[in-house]
């Protein structure tokens, strides 16, 4: 259970502190049943709860005394939980939440708690079983799904139309929502497919107050304000395959829409999704059969609709312009080659070439080509012109083979408005395997390898301690098949250029410099669209002597089509945009809650349609929800959270420093900070897996130390990071450089307000620092 949930749920009915953890709680009933036997210890625990000790600048021994300062206790609302359950609560910044039924209220408490900690359904059955049981009178709901029920307003309800799909017969037919799972004219077992409802979803996402932006940067959007007299949406695509059960062949192929004109901050929340259509079935989809139903409804709306905007009715026309896929859902999707069949390729012409493997296979490369590096190009008039060639002859044309379902769409283009995906292409395809270039076993005869390296590198990796922000730890190479996209970003951007430093041939080395400082340019928040013709080269030159350092081999599709990956962010638009990563992470979500004996298609429609209320509704642990009262009587304060005092000795030049800040004389010295969701440790902080002390303000780097305090005014007491210089970039362009920076500890101090420090990454490699400040908060990991 959440220690949220616990410690607001435990403090309804008490004035004592509450612990923190499952084993303290065992010695705080154990300590409260020696306090009614022993009434000096009683006094003693009082008086030590409400105490702090101060830390002075010159402190000593003798002096600890007189720094001891009472504090008024915390005085616990011991009638709150009374007013809760009688209706008496108020809040009067939450004017929804005083229309909650009793009922409502603990449906909503169960309804988090069973989301938030992807419970099963049988776990939190049992807790809806024991409140049923606290509140008889209350009519609870007997289960979660009834509880799903309860909470969700008409326009949550997702409605969809059923069809069944023989792959023998070649043929679907639409059926009612009873699960049939054989054909009726052969017998042979069937595969399921849904169209969801797209226009009851867009009503109910355009109802709420959202900010919205335009995409002008997007040459396909510019068309459609040239030729679109009224006022417009558009719309991304996203279709992927996941395993629900690792024990079975079946497969789900959910459809995604999001509105592009949504702010990016909102756009991939799951309120803010629009679920189009799911396939289920043990074989892969029939696209084109599939498809068809969920493609008949943007095609309608292409018409215009009548939607509510800010309260206004208007009539909106509805545009399906960009699609981002993996490279085995984008062939089949667009009806065109496999990457690694002849003409491969979305984007150009260039055939590839067959090169025989090891395992007496093939594999499919494209050698660079000097002078026309790029091109061929593929667009619109030739791929319609190779469309109507493969119609025509039957036969795949240049990598067309027939029609694609999308066709029919007025404004999706298939070779302009299919993104390449990063992650996929340039994550878990090009950083993947230069990293099994380096240490797997295979090539370890090869001058490239770094294997005879991989234990001392290793070391290095492991003993890696990051910030929050970036989502996962460093994990063994070892373990690299393990090694999900995230991890493989944060390696490529931050971990391998300093670690790799010193074990690597230069000439690889600086090949190696040209990807890291193209992609981390590209992925920037403010990405410079006048930088883009330089990292354009600098993909250029990566891919031009890739085959010289890794051999002919090594030209896979997706060292190809780095080459490509700028245009498309020129036509398109930023590569935080338009990726698989929030996709991706729809999907695990929506799975974590399919745990019954129900259809899985119907449970992940379910799933989906429960976390579109999760979104919808207010969260009973926010700051103007049901607890928030009680967290303001219990909290320290109800902004900041610190450790307890630190006695220790402060250097005398920090002393002077200190006297220079506006900051009380008897100030408390403390070993971490939070605000919020900003926390900030230091160097006298404890042991952890994390390193959340390194920090830069305007110019200046440093290392936090400790942090000094008032209770109303907190500043970081810094060690200086000297910045010696920016080895990472290709001489070509010395403005285009890595955010990774070497920097040197020295015996300086500054002192600086918490709220101007800015979290970096530092990495301590061979006795150098590295410091990266590349923001990656907008990134989705």
């Amino acid at each position: 259970m959440s220690l949220e949930f616990r410690r607001a749920y435990l403090r309804l009915n008490t004035q004592k502190p509450i612990p923190k953890s499952s084993k303290k709680l065992f010695e705080f009933y154990h300590n409260n049943a020696n306090e009614e036997q022993n009434p000096v210890h009683n006094q003693i625990h009082n008086y030590t709860d409400s105490t702090c000790i101060e830390i002075l600048i010159n402190s000593n021994e003798n002096s600890v005394e007189e720094n001891i300062i009472e504090i008024e206790p915390v005085i616990y609302n011991e009638n709150l939980i009374d007013r809760v359950m009688n209706g008496d609560y108020e809040n009067d910044n939450d004017e929804e939440y005083r229309e909650f039924s009793e009922k409502e209220k603990i449906c909503r408490v169960l309804f988090k708690l069973y989301i938030k900690h992807k419970m099963k359904k049988s776990c939190i059955n049992e807790f809806i079983s024991f409140f049923r049981i606290l509140f008889p009178g209350l009519n609870i709901p007997s289960n979660i799904d009834k509880i799903i029920e309860t909470l969700s307003k008409k326009e949550d309800e997702i409605k969809y139309d059923l069809y069944n799909y023989c792959h023998n017969c070649s043929k679907s037919y639409k059926c009612d929502k009873s699960y049939i799972n054989n054909c009726k004219i052969c017998q042979n077992k069937v595969s399921k497919f849904f169209h969801v409802n797209i226009l009851s979803q867009l009503r109910r996402i355009l109802g709420k107050n959202l900010k919205l932006i335009s995409q002008e940067n997007s040459e396909i959007y510019k068309i459609i304000q040239e030729n679109e007299k009224g006022k417009f949406f558009t719309f991304t695509l996203n279709t992927d395959g996941i395993s629900p059960f690792k024990s079975s062949k079946t497969s789900i192929w959910p459809v995604y829409l999001v509105i592009n004109e949504i702010n990016l901050n909102d756009r991939f929340k799951f309120s803010n999704m629009i679920l189009a259509g799911l396939w289920h079935g043990s074989q892969k989809p029939d696209f084109f059969n599939f498809m068809k139903p969920i493609v008949e409804e943007p095609e309608s709306l292409e018409k215009g609709e009548i939607v509510k905007i800010d309260s206004n009715l208007e009539i909106i026309n509805f545009f399906l312009i960009f699609s981002v896929l993996d490279k085995p859902a984008r062939s089949a999707l667009l009806n065109m080659k496999q990457f690694n069949g002849f003409f491969g390729c979305l984007k150009c012409y260039q055939k590839g070439e067959s090169l025989e493997t090891n395992k007496n296979g093939s594999i499919r490369v494209y050698p660079y080509q000097p002078y026309k590096f790029k091109g061929p190009l593929r667009n619109h008039n030739t791929y319609y012109k190779d469309l109507l060639g493969s119609i025509d002859s039957k036969k795949v044309i240049r990598g067309v083979k027939g029609a694609c379902v999308l066709d029919s769409l007025k404004y999706y283009f298939p070779v302009e408005s299919t993104m390449i995906d990063y992650m996929h292409s340039v994550l878990e395809g090009v950083m993947k395997k230069l990293l099994e270039y380096w240490y797997d076993s295979e090539f370890s005869d090869k001058d490239f390898s770094l294997r005879k390296y991989r234990d001392q590198i290793n070391i290095i990796l492991v003993s890696i301690k990051v910030p929050r922000f970036i989502p996962r730890l460093p994990r063994d190479i070892c373990d690299l098949k393990f090694w999900k996209a995230n991890e493989l970003l944060s390696f490529l951007i931050f971990y391998s250029l300093p670690i790799l430093r010193g074990f690597m041939d230069l000439n690889q080395y600086m090949h190696l410099i040209n990807l890291v400082v193209a992609v981390e340019n590209l992925l920037k928040k403010d990405l410079n669209i006048s930088d883009l013709n330089n990292i354009e080269t600098l993909f250029r030159d990566f891919v031009r002597d890739m085959a010289n350092i890794y051999g002919p081999k090594s030209m896979l599709s997706g060292v190809h089509e780095l080459l490509h990956i700028v245009d498309d962010v020129k036509k398109i638009g930023n590569l935080n945009e338009f990726n698989c990563f929030p996709f991706e992470n729809f999907n695990r979500e929506s799975l974590n809650l399919v745990n019954s004996k129900n259809p899985v298609a119907v449970e992940l429609i379910n799933s989906f349609r429960a976390l579109k209320i999760l979104n919808n509704q207010p969260s009973f642990f926010n700051d103007n929800g049901i607890f928030s009262e009680i967290k303001k009587d219990h909290e320290q304060s109800p902004k900041f959270k610190f450790s307890k005092a630190l006695f220790i000795k402060i250097p005398d030049i920090v002393s002077d420093k200190i006297k220079n800040i506006d900051i009380c004389e008897h100030f408390f010295v403390s070993s971490y900070l939070k605000f919020k969701n900003n926390f900030f440790s230091s160097l006298c902080y404890k042991e952890t897996k994390r390193l959340d002390y390194c920090v830069k303000l305007k110019n200046l780097y440093g290392l936090i130390n400790f942090f000094i305090h008032d209770k109303e005014k907190f500043y970081a007491v810094c060690s200086v990071l000297s910045f010696f210089h920016s080895p990472f970039y290709n001489k070509k362009f010395p403005d285009l450089v890595s955010e990774t920076k070497i920097c040197g500890l020295t015996e300086s101090y500054f002192i600086a307000p918490f709220d101007k420090l800015k979290k970096c990454l530092c990495i301590k490699a061979n006795d150098v620092y590295y410091v990266s400040q590349l923001d990656i908060s907008h990134l989705f990991l």
